[in-house]
């Protein structure tokens, strides 16, 4: 049995190995290149929110189907929320959480849940500010809020499975002000990083840029990370950076939040077999 499993550890790996070496994914030429019309659109005026937003409706009306569907809905869903088309978003983001096949589509629902997760935090302030109104306290738990009818009833977890973090604070230097204030945040996105309205405050990407490539072998990427030079596969990960997909026009990062398409390096030719030296 132990050799058995030994076997299966190994065949694993090698199918790793070898779908690296394959090359990048080739999606469908015309919604690749939709894809990167609409994302040299959304660089090029990234505060066109509305027109960007139709834009990206219409690629996914286009392509119904396509294998890049979950990087144009996560951008439609970012421009439709910043021109106040929440509800738009939120269908969006939630559309994105159905699919789970493809490294691009489960770096999907991270960024999805994500920010769903946000908007949810919105629906359970919204209901302390009731529970506020009605008792002149907020409450030292969330329990009260687990007691409202389903029809009123927030969510009690984030949308990564876990409760919220919540504790009741004080205005600094006035005694006596406890239960006026609260912390209300997700364990998986950290205080900061919870909070809607400091999301939004933010420009696409949050000032970040994502690592740069260097090489290419196959579907695997090395890129320059500070002083590191790691070298990853698609599907994974190094530091908040995921390559969710390599294609021979561009490859597609995600952070968690946003998706970033980058221009690939040029491709490392994996020499035969008969050429390579032990």
């Amino acid at each position: 049995m132990r050799c058995a499993h030994r076997h299966l550890g190994r065949a694993a790996a090698l199918a790793a190995v070898l779908a690296a070496l394959r090359g990048p994914a080739a999606p469908d030429p015309a919604e690749r290149d939709a894809l990167l019309a609409l994302w040299r659109a959304h660089a090029a005026a990234p505060s066109n929110h509305a027109a960007l937003a139709r834009a990206a409706a219409d690629l996914l009306r286009r392509f119904p189907a396509g294998e890049l569907r979950p990087v144009t809905q996560g951008l439609g869903a970012w421009h439709a929320l910043r021109a106040s088309a929440t509800n738009e978003a939120a269908a969006l983001w939630t559309a994105m959480l159905s699919a789970d096949s493809t490294p691009l589509e489960r770096a999907g629902q991270t960024l999805a849940r994500a920010w769903l997760t946000r908007l949810d935090r919105e629906t359970v302030r919204a209901a302390l500010r009731a529970h506020y109104a009605a008792h002149a306290l907020f409450p030292p738990t969330l329990q009260p809020l687990r007691e409202l009818p389903p029809d009123r009833r927030p969510p009690l977890t984030d949308r990564f499975g876990d409760a919220w973090q919540y504790s009741l604070d004080a205005f600094a230097h006035i005694p006596g002000t406890r239960g006026h204030r609260y912390r209300l945040f997700s364990a998986r996105l950290g205080e900061q990083l919870s909070d809607l309205r400091a999301a939004l405050a933010r420009p696409y990407g949050g000032g970040r840029e994502p690592p740069r490539p260097l090489r290419r072998i196959g579907s695997a990427v090395q890129f320059e990370l500070g002083t590191e030079r790691p070298v990853i596969t698609e599907g994974a990960s190094v530091g908040p950076w995921h390559l969710a997909l390599v294609t021979d026009r561009f490859l597609v990062l995600a952070d968690g939040d946003y998706w970033y398409l980058v221009a690939p390096p040029d491709a490392t030719p994996t020499p035969p077999p008969a050429e390579r030296r032990p």
